[in-house]
């Protein structure tokens, strides 16, 4: 008689776990070699389906869409608008009125300095540079060269400088210098403002040395003078006169 030895027969659940953890690997094996084995979409498909979907909604195209992008990037921009800048608003603050006082008008001085004529119209008149009242200076003679001079004329020596008379000044006076030998009378005379005036006769008579002649110009304020001497020349004429250092002071004290 034969004894068997039977082997324990494990439980039921214990399979059942074994076989479903079995299950869910294979499961998942092949859901992963799917998911290596399934290419991927590229562009070109990708464009196709949106391509598809848009026809069949009645919608542009592709193609168009983009011949739209492309002329809108062709056509320029119109030029920006610049807005003018916004004005500070008006107040209706009065303006201060300026309070600063101008300087008054300055007033050029008036010259106290004597003026001396140096500037001549010479007729029948000659210069010296010797025998005048300073050395290395220039005074005028009497021309006395009958064959120059010719018939009886008159010689005349004039300022060609303007002086002005200032109001200013207290004892305006024409002084000079002068020797002579006249047998006939000699003349003085002003241009005032341009218009000729004889003021004083000089008289006949000898005068040896030299000696200072002065004329009193006070009523002559505010006008501008020019001098004046004449004297007669020519044949038959024995006149004899030198003049020198012929000035205009401002305050003359005889």
């Amino acid at each position: 008689m034969n004894t068997q030895t039977n082997k324990p027969t494990p439980p039921v659940s214990a399979y059942m776990i074994a076989f479903i953890v079995i299950l869910s690997l294979v499961s998942f094996a092949c859901d992963f070699s799917l998911l290596q084995s399934t290419p991927t979409m590229n562009e070109t498909d990708i464009a196709r389906a949106v391509e598809e979907t848009l026809q069949a909604e009645g919608g542009p195209t592709l193609a168009s869409i983009e011949t739209e992008l492309v002329q809108a990037t062709d056509t320029p921009l119109p030029p920006p608008t610049t807005l003018p800048p916004t004005l500070p608003a008006a107040t209706d603050a009065p303006i201060a009125p300026n309070t600063d006082t101008p300087p008054p008008p300055t007033e050029k001085p008036a010259s106290s300095s004597p003026t001396e004529i140096t500037e001549w119209q010479p007729l029948y008149w000659v210069p010296l540079s010797s025998g005048c009242t300073e050395a290395d200076s220039l005074c005028w003679k009497l021309n006395d060269d009958f064959k120059t001079v010719g018939g009886p004329n008159t010689a005349y020596l004039t300022s060609e400088q303007e002086v002005f008379i200032e109001e200013s000044w207290t004892n305006p006076a024409l002084v000079y210098w002068n020797k002579r030998d006249l047998k006939d009378q000699a003349m003085l005379s002003l241009i005032v403002d341009g218009q000729l005036s004889n003021v004083q006769v000089i008289s006949t008579g000898l005068v040896q040395l030299w000696r200072a002649e002065s004329f009193d110009l006070s009523k002559y304020k505010g006008k501008t003078i020019r001098i004046q001497f004449s004297c007669p020349v020519g044949m038959r004429r024995v006149n004899s006169w030198f003049i020198h250092n012929i000035q205009i002071i401002p305050d003359y004290k005889d």
